[in-house]
């Protein structure tokens, strides 16, 4: 496929399916999408924003302001639409959050009943955003489905809520030893996954549901934080050795401690505003979600062909041909995706994507060439889109990322304000576990062993992936032994 193809391929092109009507709903602290009723997108929103101010009056949070990042939502009708963003998603999946370099975004099932796999997610993004600790493997779970079952009517958010799904586990299933829970062992059957989810749950539901345990808990967090073995600090924390643990659990499951508590306040959301998306959106929106996350290489061609021929559908249409350019950069051909970038910059100078893209295709070109000098210039070439898109909009961390990327190639690289660039989009994105690490290995270099250590903590155990874990801890263990043999730099 070459760029002469592409007036072609918008040219030759059959009449849009016809698609329900997607919308997008914006609100204070994140922006919905949806190919529902309006009304039921709204009342989402309006939903979020009124567990999200719990959380921050929880947490101790300004409840106002601006947020840094708006949180991407795509709402959909039953798991046929969460396949088009996940393909093969299971049955019993509800919805996902989803960290890419390129956007941070979460996806769920939408329904008129009451469904928390959204606030189950949201809870995880609120901790990765505000907390980006190294908290145990069972907090990070326990903490999102503690808040998870949170009700929420008018202005009364009902919140530790029990979860009758995990206590019936508890009641009727087999338990999980302690110690196991603690250190974040890997479970090995789903029986045993299942039941550390439960177990996580329960002993968070015991510290947050009493102040005096829950201070108890801050100290637990605070010590674990500071290298202690999690196993051994619940010691303190429940006041009895970890053997007695399941004892303690098991009377807290039979007492009437399992309760409930209420939030109420002035709060009240901005309004939503909610604009139509165009006709392309129900084909373009979520397959450019799925461009996003990549794909593996066996997948990659049927991903572009499917981008392109639900491109072909909709001629002229900028979500379509920036999604198809988007693509192509990934998986295809570049020159396609230039001659694309370069029609929509000259109609839309200021478009921050378009920006963003065009430096990545640069970039991308200049890895293809073994040419050092020509590999220089296409970097070059890239700076000068990144500038573009900063000066539209400077808080993005993705801008400021591709602005650490493209200057690899410069003399001196990576100086002072290479790294504070990166650090910056870190800091901005702190749920990216790939910004943490470059951001590590650069403060490694540059002998700031503390501040890298800091970066990789939260990444030591990872929940999702133990391998990546291990592999995160053997970081660790390399840079303590860096800064054992080297003074440690401090930040300046």
């Amino acid at each position: 496929m070459t760029a002469a193809f592409v007036a072609a391929l918008f040219a030759a092109s059959p009449a849009p399916a016809a698609a329900a009507r997607w919308v997008r709903a914006e609100s204070e602290h994140f922006i919905l999408y949806s190919d529902g009723d309006e009304a039921v997108v709204r009342a989402y929103a309006d939903k979020l924003e009124r567990y999200d101010a719990m959380l921050r009056e929880r947490h101790y949070i300004a409840k106002s302001g601006a947020a840094p990042r708006k949180l991407p939502v795509y709402l959909v009708a039953d798991t046929a639409g969460l396949r088009k963003l996940i393909p093969g998603a299971s049955e019993i999946l509800r919805g996902i959050y989803i960290p890419t370099t390129d956007d941070i975004f979460a996806a769920a099932i939408r329904s008129r009943d009451e469904d928390n796999t959204l606030l189950h997610e949201y809870a995880h993004h609120f901790m990765y955003q505000n907390f980006p600790y190294a908290f145990p493997r069972w907090v990070v779970e326990g903490y999102a489905e503690y808040y998870a079952p949170t009700k929420i009517k008018g202005k009364a958010v009902d919140f530790g809520i029990s979860n009758q799904g995990r206590v019936e586990e508890l009641v009727y299933g087999k338990w999980n030893d302690w110690r196991q829970v603690l250190s974040g062992a890997e479970m090995k059957t789903g029986e045993s996954v299942s039941m550390f989810y439960a177990q996580s749950w329960f002993l968070t539901h015991y510290f947050l549901s009493d102040e005096g345990r829950r201070a108890k808990f801050g100290a637990y967090l605070s010590a674990v934080g500071n290298g202690a073995d999690p196993v051994a600090a619940i010691e303190p924390a429940i006041g009895a050795p970890v053997g007695d643990l399941e004892r303690m659990m098991r009377s807290y499951l039979q007492s009437s401690g399992v309760g409930a508590f209420r939030f109420t306040s002035s709060f009240n959301p901005q309004p939503v505003v909610v604009t139509p998306m165009p006709a392309s959106a129900g084909d373009m929106l979520l397959l450019g979600q799925r461009v996003k996350r990549g794909a593996a290489k066996d997948a990659r061609a049927a991903l572009l062909a499917e981008v392109r021929a639900a491109a072909a559908r909709h001629p002229g249409d900028r979500l379509a041909e920036v999604t198809l350019a988007r693509a192509e950069i990934e998986f295809g051909d570049l020159a396609v995706a230039d001659a694309i970038l370069a029609r929509w910059t000259a109609a839309l100078p200021d478009d921050v994507e378009i920006a963003q893209l065009s430096a990545m295709s640069r970039m991308a070109a200049g890895d293809k060439v073994e040419d050092s000098q020509q590999k220089a210039a296409l970097y070059k070439e890239a700076q000068r889109h990144v500038a573009r898109a900063f000066k539209v909009k400077a808080d993005d961390h993705l801008t400021l990322y591709l602005y650490f990327r493209a200057r690899a190639q410069e003399r001196g690289f990576p100086s002072d304000n290479d790294v504070e660039a990166l650090l910056a989009a870190q800091e901005m994105a702190p749920q990216l576990h790939n910004l943490r690490v470059e951001a590590a290995q650069m403060l490694t270099y540059r002998k700031n062993y503390d501040y890298a250590l800091h970066l990789l903590a939260p990444l030591a155990n990872d929940p999702h992936d133990a391998s990546f874990a291990a592999w995160v801890r053997e970081q660790m263990e390399d840079i303590r032994e860096q800064k054992a043999k080297g003074a440690n730099k401090e930040p300046k």
